[in-house]
């Protein structure tokens, strides 16, 4: 009888870790259009809100099908694997942008996992390209939170506006917010985590110190190395980087202060396919103001 109930534990077991592997439709509250009247062949956007299982499922890319007047968007989350997750709902908010290539001028119904909202494309030619909006430098007019959300792109995005910072990351990776320490993210691998390479972001006030100031502070906890920092910039702020620090395994360690906050990025390992997360990271990296929202998370597919 033991032997049995002990069979079916485990049984239940690896049925939920197969469960948590097969997407599911993401269970919405609210669907709200951003851009409620865009110019056809234009890109719209709009805005859902809803909750997930827990706080390791992630959102996956939408999926868009047009049928006459009517923009079908299915989105799905999945769960991370290899992970301990508190089981607790967790609230998130999106945007998805619409593609609205060859559709006429008109009103039409976008809905989202069954949940619907009005969009109106006016008449008119296409939108010109816009160009990919980039940090800019501190003496050019500070980026904004709304910069974040004005990308089109193949990666996933991730912004937290109480930190003010917004990034893009490869669509095979996760990002994971750490519960115990509100003020770090890890960009995992979604799959063979053990040969790929991880980012970990973490932040805190600078305190007046300056990137000289962080570089003596690094090599004071190593006084038999002589660490070389290279300059360079990231997100349009002036940042140092390293590769020398001792570790378990080869990191590249970065380190930025905008907006009176003190950013360190760590890659690690340094291995063959690391620089495809690390350029993708740091070179779509935007420092904004802080601003009180509540908004943090991935923000578009």
């Amino acid at each position: 009888m033991t032997l049995k109930l002990h069979r079916l534990v485990v049984s239940g077991a690896l049925l939920a870790v197969l469960l948590a592997t097969v997407p599911a439709l993401a269970q919405l509250s609210a669907v709200t259009v951003t851009v409620e009247r865009v110019m056809a062949n234009a890109d719209g956007s709009i805005t859902v809100s809803g909750r997930l299982p827990n706080p390791c499922y992630r959102l996956l890319p939408p999926d868009q099908i047009v049928t006459g007047r009517t923009i079908t968007i299915t989105l799905q989350a999945r769960a991370v694997q290899g992970v301990m997750c508190a089981q607790v709902i967790k609230p998130f908010e999106t945007t998805i942008p619409i593609d609205t290539t060859g559709l006429t001028a008109g009103t039409y119904t976008a809905v989202v996992n069954g949940v619907s909202a009005t969009l109106t494309l006016t008449p008119g030619a296409a939108a010109p390209d816009q160009p990919r909006p980039t940090a800019t430098a501190p003496d050019q007019p500070a980026a904004s939170a709304a910069d974040c959300l004005t990308r089109v792109t193949r990666n996933r995005s991730y912004q937290d506006n109480r930190a003010g910072f917004c990034l893009l990351y490869p669509l095979t990776y996760w990002v994971i917010e750490h519960e115990d320490t509100k003020n770090a993210i890890s960009i995992v691998p979604e799959t063979d985590a053990a040969s790929r390479a991880t980012l970990n972001i973490s932040h805190e006030a600078v305190d007046g110190r300056t990137l000289d100031d962080v570089a003596e502070a690094v090599q004071a906890e190593y006084p038999n190395l002589s660490i070389q920092f290279n300059q360079t910039t990231i997100g349009g702020q002036p940042a140092v980087v390293t590769e020398d620090l001792p570790g378990r395994r080869p990191t590249r360690q970065a380190f930025v202060i905008a907006n009176d906050r003190l950013f360190r990025l760590v890659l690690e390992p340094v291995r063959a396919g690391a620089d495809v997360l690390w350029e993708t990271v740091t070179e779509s990296l935007i420092f904004f103001p802080a601003i009180d929202s509540p908004l943090k998370g991935r923000c578009e597919g």
